[in-house]
């Protein structure tokens, strides 16, 4: 009996399935903002505080974790440049960072605040409905006076301002390039790391604030920043991770199915015989055939 079970249960084929759900990131867009003023020349930070930057910069972006889509860039000093407007080309962000090294003039002035308010015109440019995420690199010289609109506009606007600190924590001198950019200018600059200005930047815009004082910091602070804590919707959030659920699935074979549905018309047709009939259809009867109907069904019954 039960090497038929066992039999039976082989025939149905039992099956069991896994569904998998992958892991689905909300992706979200890149905004730097990039001081480039010329207390970024300064030497504190090996070789400079923006050479190192920029290296840092492309770094990350050759690592760039896929919950990032794509990038902007926005350069600034006294005033601010939309450098690169959002794109998934690295290379391209490659040259624009290449050429703002290479460009050794002096940019005297820093104002934040319109650099804020070019990022925001970036994003107002931008035809996708994407997160937007700001990212500000400074040594926080601010000399502007449009900081505070800038960051509400952006706030308002439900994009979420993270800012690095560059620089030691001591005064020091910036030899001043020529106007041309080739060679120093014979005089310096002295400049101070101000970090009471990023730190306001990273709370108004429910951010956070990183400080690098040697240049190494400055990798882990843009990997770290790519997660959004306070951002709309959950913003950085994993949805949901892999999961699976199980289905069991019985494969019933065709000749099994027919057995079974030949076995019910059976059951049907001989439920109608009268008592005389059943006799006369016993096994000491004679064999005949006859054609039984049982509704619409129609069986051939050999007796």
């Amino acid at each position: 009996m039960l090497t038929f079970v066992a039999l039976v249960f082989a025939a149905m084929r039992p099956q069991l399935l896994h569904e998998w759900r992958l892991p689905e990131f909300e992706r979200r867009d890149l905004l730097l903002v990039l001081d480039r003023s010329v207390s970024m020349r300064a030497r504190d930070i090996a070789p400079t505080r923006f050479a190192r930057a920029v290296t840092e910069i492309k770094q990350f972006l050759e690592e760039k974790p896929p919950e990032i889509d794509r990038v902007a860039l926005v350069g600034f000093s006294n005033a601010a440049i939309a450098i690169s407007h959002f794109t998934r080309n690295v290379d391209s962000l490659y040259f624009y960072l290449d050429w703002l090294a290479e460009d050794t003039r002096p940019n005297f002035g820093t104002d934040i605040g319109s650099a804020l308010l070019t990022a925001s015109d970036v994003i107002k440019r931008d035809g996708l409905p994407t997160t937007k995420v700001v990212l500000v690199i400074s040594d926080g010289e601010d000399e502007g006076e449009v900081l505070e609109s800038a960051i509400n506009e952006l706030r308002t606007a439900g994009v979420t301002i993270y800012s690095i600190g560059v620089g030691g924590s001591r005064p020091v001198d910036v030899p001043v390039p020529a106007d041309d950019g080739n060679g120093d200018a014979g005089w310096t600059l002295n400049v101070t790391f101000n970090e009471s200005t990023l730190r306001t930047i990273a709370a108004a815009g429910n951010g956070r604030y990183y400080r690098s004082q040697t240049g190494h910091e400055l990798l882990d602070a843009m990997r770290d920043s790519r997660l959004p804590r306070t951002s709309p919707a959950g913003a950085g959030s994993i949805r949901p991770s892999i999961a699976t659920s199980t289905l069991m699935r019985w494969a019933w074979p065709h000749w099994l199915l027919r057995t079974a549905d030949h076995a019910m018309s059976t059951t049907a047709v001989l439920a109608t015989l009268t008592p005389a009939e059943a006799r006369a259809r016993s096994p000491s009867s004679k064999p005949t055939s006859r054609r039984w109907s049982s509704g619409s069904r129609i069986s051939s019954i050999d007796w």
